[in-house]
């Protein structure tokens, strides 16, 4: 039992839902892109003409609803963005700073967070077609419909991360600010006369 509760804590850490919990509208909001996925399923017939909008859905390897899952992938995202700019506030930084350092598994979060934020738009916005790995990868619809709701998800995250991450440094700088200040003021006040 206890190999199981390991188990399940490196998962939990793993994807990181610390950093979006204390933005949650119910528990696990943050995963119902997936919902797309079962809407897909649903209504395949109302998604197989789908054109595909953005470059990585004209230009990679899907057709229909593979194309549509990737459409929504960005609009989901700077949803789920805009609805942690509206819940942003201090405390919630703090709770998602303390949720990533007890995470075991990401030691520095912010390097990978950055580094997606910035991947994920340059993919769907700026693939080209060519005979690589991610064209091989979109011809598979199954490979779309977990990777294109996961992506929405990863960009929330790491959009979190890097927005309490420039908290705890605002706030590092303003201790520091008035740690010097009262330095300054200790020194000024033991050189008058």
């Amino acid at each position: 039992m206890q190999k199981l509760s390991a188990i399940w804590r490196f998962l939990k850490d793993l994807g990181a839902y610390q950093a979006l919990r204390p933005y949650d509208i119910y528990p696990y909001f943050f995963l119902s892109s997936f919902a797309l996925v079962i809407l897909v399923l649903l209504a395949p017939d109302y998604f197989e003409q789908w054109p595909g909008y953005s470059a990585l859905a004209t230009a990679g390897g899907s057709v229909g609803a593979g194309r549509f899952l990737i459409d929504a992938s960005l609009p989901v995202a700077l949803l789920y963005i805009a609805i942690i700019l509206m819940r942003l506030n201090r405390a919630r930084c703090q709770a998602v700073n303390d949720g990533m350092r007890a995470n075991t598994v990401h030691r520095y979060p912010l390097i990978g967070a950055v580094f997606f934020i910035v991947q994920l738009p340059l993919l769907v916005l700026l693939y080209e077609a060519q005979d690589d790995f991610v064209y091989t990868l979109t011809k598979s619809f199954w490979v779309i419909a977990y990777c294109m709701p996961w992506f929405s998800y990863l960009a929330a995250n790491s959009f979190s991360i890097i927005v309490a991450a420039a908290y705890e440094w605002r706030q590092k700088v303003a201790e520091k600010s008035a740690l010097n200040a009262a330095e300054k003021t200790k020194v000024d006040v033991s050189n008058s006369p």
